[in-house]
């Protein structure tokens, strides 16, 4: 069921965070990391509340979240939040796929991380504006992926 609640956005450690009232926490049934639907001011997101230890959450509101939402630091927007149980997936371009499937190792590392991090992952390769630049891109993430898999292996 969705809540909506009105919170100030307030630096935290270099971050704009929003805490999560108890009430709103409590109902989400959960006292870990929770995924959710978000909407601040009506633009809708998906992310991540995460846990303060107490049994109430809180979530970061980055930069192009605030920009979508046309919200700042120090702001009250109103939020609305509800338990996001569809799965997270990601469409993985032709080309890192590729490389992918040619290296099992790095696949096997890159299945093994969580939606943010392939999240990341993928972002990095689609920066890349040239050919070029993106096909060092996904060079460089094969190689970090395989070295991820040493390490792994190693320890």
């Amino acid at each position: 069921m969705a809540k909506t609640f009105q919170a100030k956005i307030e630096p935290s450690r270099g971050w704009s965070c929003v805490q999560i009232p108890p009430e709103v926490s409590t109902s989400l049934g959960a006292k870990g990391r929770t995924a959710v639907n978000l909407t601040i001011n009506g633009t809708p997101f998906r992310t991540s509340l995460f846990p303060n230890g107490d049994g109430t959450h809180f979530m970061l509101i980055n930069k192009a979240m605030q920009k979508a939402a046309n919200v700042k630091l120090f702001d009250t927007p109103t939020f609305t939040v509800e338990a996001d149980t569809q799965p997270r997936t990601l469409e993985v371009p032709a080309d890192l796929a590729a490389a992918l499937e040619a290296s099992p190792i790095a696949r096997q590392v890159f299945e093994g991380y969580s939606y943010s991090h392939r999240r990341e992952w993928l972002a990095y390769v689609e920066e890349a504006k040239k050919s070029e630049t993106r096909q060092r891109h996904i060079d460089k993430v094969i190689k970090s992926l395989k070295e991820l898999a040493a390490k792994k292996s190693a320890g």
